[in-house]
């Protein structure tokens, strides 16, 4: 029987597993900071 105190636990469960994911791969938050310079060719 799902009880108020098994659907908080599953929640929070979630939710650390969500942070923890995310804070596994910070490359990809990294990567977006770079930007690539293009020059035309009348440059």
């Amino acid at each position: 029987m799902l009880t108020r105190r098994c659907v908080f636990y599953a929640g929070a469960a979630a939710v650390a597993a969500l942070s923890v994911g995310r804070l596994a791969r910070p490359g990809a938050a990294a990567a977006a900071r770079h930007y690539e310079v293009i020059h035309t060719d009348a440059e």
